[in-house]
């Protein structure tokens, strides 16, 4: 029955947009264009409500009509009832400006609450070909890990929110590669929740795909970066009633979240170097780098997707089947693709897009 909840989210989702949207722009909740934004007109900013009471909703009617239960489920609880208060940070810096610094400050007591619940990184796992390397965090390096892991995956998805229906596509992929793993890794009474998400998300991408009738903000990118932080360590792990012991195997998540873990990454390296804020936003991301190539907003949002589809099939085939072979290709394709966007591509290879050049027409 765990495939209610898609139902569930998805209608409600797809019912509320129109009023959040009707609303948002009679209070005038927009976002207006600007140099780095693709939009050129006024486009409402909060639709991140419309997912966050799509699931809520959703997750109501599966508790209160027995289809799941979560009395035993140790772990899961403070994920339901913590992230609306990621929500309501992003929420409150979609319709009041908060300074950058002020949003890094709430997150991190936030996430510091989360591992105080038991969501925590104790043991990481790395594995090399056969051999595998658990490493035993101590207390303070479990904080510290964990709190940062959170934080930067909600900032990570956050400014994935760069394109039309391209953060909510990005962890609408994450959490299939999740739910899949949870399966075959026997937590599959849990994966309502991941459903949930996913019914929620693509109703939001029917408002959301280019050109967008609504953004989700804030709200919506925190809500969607804490699901897949604490879930991300939560699913991979066989024993989900265990505070002591959750393994994170690092391999695993990073390959299922690369697009957006690498260009957070990049992004950040590349603002350090040029002696800018991190905290400042720039066309830096992987997606206005396409964008300024020539390619059009359709074809570098399909683009990116399907870079994260593959790396994520190659998390669920690692996991299921371990092939070394996997991991090499990966690994060599993971080289290649950073090396890479350190360079201008028309400048190595002596050739010019045009300006919204497809490359699917």
């Amino acid at each position: 029955m765990e495939s209610s909840g898609f139902i569930f989210a998805f209608l409600f989702t797809f019912s509320s947009i129109p009023l959040i949207n009707y609303l948002s722009l009679k209070f005038n909740l927009v976002d207006k264009p600007e140099e780095r934004k693709q939009h050129k007109k006024n486009i409402v900013r909060i639709g991140g409500l419309g997912i966050f009471l799509g699931i809520y909703f959703a997750l109501f009617l599966l508790l209160k009509f027995n289809l799941v239960d979560i009395g035993n489920n140790n772990l899961l609880q403070p994920v339901l009832y913590i992230a609306p208060l990621f929500f309501l940070l992003g929420f409150i810096d979609d319709i009041k400006y908060l300074s950058p610094f002020s949003r890094l400050l709430f997150q991190f007591f936030l996430s510091i609450f989360v591992w105080s619940k038991g969501i925590q990184i104790n043991t990481i796992i790395l594995q090399i070909f056969d051999e595998i390397i658990s490493i035993d965090l101590n207390t303070t390096t479990s904080l510290l890990i964990t709190v940062f892991w959170i934080a930067g995956m909600i900032n990570a998805i956050n400014w994935m929110d760069g394109l039309d229906g391209l953060a909510a596509g990005i962890v609408s992929i994450s959490s299939v590669g999740l739910i899949i793993i949870g399966i075959f890794n026997g937590n599959s009474d849990s994966v309502f929740l991941l459903i949930t998400i996913l019914g929620a998300c693509f109703a939001f991408l029917i408002y959301n795909m280019y050109p967008a009738k609504i953004l989700m903000g804030d709200g919506g990118s925190y809500l969607l970066g804490f699901f897949a932080a604490s879930l991300s360590i939560y699913f991979p792990h066989n024993n989900i009633n265990e505070f002591k012991s959750l393994d994170f195997s690092i391999l695993l998540i990073f390959l299922i979240f690369i697009v957006p873990l690498l260009d957070m990454l990049v992004v950040i390296l590349s603002r350090i170097k040029g002696g800018k804020s991190i905290f400042l936003p720039d066309r830096s991301h992987i997606h206005h780098r396409l964008i300024d190539l020539g390619f059009s907003h359709e074809n570098t949002v399909l683009i990116i997707f399907s870079i994260s589809q593959f790396f994520v099939s190659v998390a669920i085939a690692l996991f299921i089947s371990n092939y070394q072979y996997y991991l090499m290709f990966a690994s060599t394709l993971l080289l290649i693709t950073t090396f890479y966007s350190q360079f201008n591509l028309e400048d190595l290879f002596n050739f010019k897009l045009s300006p919204r050049k497809s490359i699917f027409k």
